[in-house]
């Protein structure tokens, strides 16, 4: 009876020891991929964000994406809002542009402060410059993030998938979709001018602002060829 007393004793005391220190259990940082807009044609900008959930306190970070060169390019990097929440100056340094990779991104927060509020840390804009068969993958790298006093904390990465099924293989100006940008379209426009897309002609919003007008002409026009 001594025995099994002892024994519920040392079980309870451990469940005591996890509620009262829960950094016991496995926790992580997460950095996601996210792409925008879903929905894609051959020449868009994307914009891919690198989003930041973070599990503690943290004031520094980096990271590399690898790409596939023969799809899309990179074209830009800008920092996103993650560290100038903290109120202070932070430093970006939006990395060097190589093909197929995309190396030391990073940044981190000017003076002994710190922020935990998801946020994204940059965005990086892409362009789709072809098609391939299949899907293109955006994969992070050398993922680092450091907490206030300088150590790296834990981190779950999140990449992402560009799904080629969903682009549109026509330019915008293209409207009927027959391979050429020319009167046909300008006329199918004209058609349905001041009108809002209907079902039977959704790309004669060239410009997407929900309604047929004068700018959509004009974006067919200086699109001919």
């Amino acid at each position: 009876m001594l025995i099994k007393n002892r024994y519920i004793l040392l079980v309870f005391a451990l469940i005591l020891i996890l509620l009262v220190n829960p950094g016991t259990c496995t926790a992580a940082s997460s950095v996601t991929l996210s792409i925008s807009p879903e929905v894609i044609s051959v020449g868009d900008t994307v914009t891919v964000e690198v989003f930041v959930e973070p599990d503690v306190a943290i004031a520094g970070m980096q990271f590399d994406l690898e790409f596939d060169d023969t799809i899309v390019h990179v074209d830009d990097v800008t920092e996103g809002d993650l560290f100038s929440q903290s109120g202070m100056g932070t430093f970006f340094n939006n990395g060097s542009i190589e093909p197929g990779l995309l190396s030391n991104v990073y940044g981190t927060i000017l003076g002994a402060s710190n922020v935990s509020t998801p946020a994204a840390f940059a965005t990086i804009t892409i362009v789709i410059d072809t098609a391939d068969v299949g899907n293109l993958s955006l994969n992070l790298t050398n993922v680092i993030i450091s907490d206030p006093t300088g150590h790296a904390v834990e981190v779950e990465v999140i990449n992402a998938t560009i799904d080629f099924s969903t682009i549109d293989f026509y330019s915008i100006y293209d409207v009927n979709m027959d391979g050429t940008v020319n009167d046909d379209d300008f006329i199918a426009v004209m058609l349905h001018f001041i009108e809002t897309p209907s079902p039977a002609c959704q790309r004669c919003d060239v410009n997407s602002d929900g309604i047929v007008n004068i700018l959509d002409m004009r974006l067919v026009l200086l699109n001919y060829g």
